[in-house]
């Protein structure tokens, strides 16, 4: 995916407030320094992708059984 077509829910800095509300998540970036609470909502439509970004989708490794299969 394209960085242009991600938001700021997708970085590593987005964070969850703990005074989420009941209708919607409250979220901020930890990076700044007024961390002022928005709805979810204006991080994924209004707010644009800083110069900070840090992508927190990661691919995923092979995957490997923990325990041998017993014949």
């Amino acid at each position: 995916m394209n960085k242009e077509k991600k938001t700021c829910i997708d970085c590593l800095h987005c964070k969850v407030s703990a005074a989420k509300t009941k209708k919607g998540r409250l979220c901020f970036c930890a990076l700044s320094k007024n961390q002022l609470r928005y709805q979810e909502v204006y991080w994924l439509t209004k707010k644009k992708l800083c110069k900070k970004f840090n992508d927190m989708t990661i691919i995923e490794p092979k995957r490997r059984p923990l325990l041998k299969k017993k014949a």
